[in-house]
């Protein structure tokens, strides 16, 4: 956690800094598949990991965890969960981002085409 204020805080989550305003008077429907959320992709270990640890805490998830096209070069697991304001966090891990996003594989650094 990083600076702590009345209304509003930081996390310094995945190498970002994500401020949290508190705002529950802004709260928005949480509709699983298609509500406005921030995304952060993992590597799966990571990801399993994490999900394990939001378990133990009884976080309450958006969306339950779930693995798309499993056994392909496209399987993606992702889940959703809320801050206390309604916020929601997309948390994902893909076994290939490139072969998951259609991302051709042309150009150079660890995802290609990704700029």
């Amino acid at each position: 956690m990083g600076r702590d204020r009345p209304g509003w805080f930081d996390v310094w989550f995945c190498g970002m800094q994500i401020t949290m305003h508190e705002a529950p008077d802004q709260l928005l429907p949480l509709e699983a598949d298609n509500v406005r959320h921030f995304g952060v992709t993992l590597a799966m270990d990571q990801l399993d990991r994490l999900i394990d640890r939001l378990d133990e805490e009884g976080v309450r998830w958006v969306s339950p965890v779930r693995t798309d096209d499993s056994g392909t070069d496209r399987e993606q697991r992702k889940t959703k969960l809320s801050d206390p304001s309604g916020n929601v966090i997309e948390l994902k891990a893909y076994v290939d981002p490139m072969a998951a996003l259609e991302i051709p594989r042309t150009g150079s650094g660890p995802l290609g085409g990704i700029r």
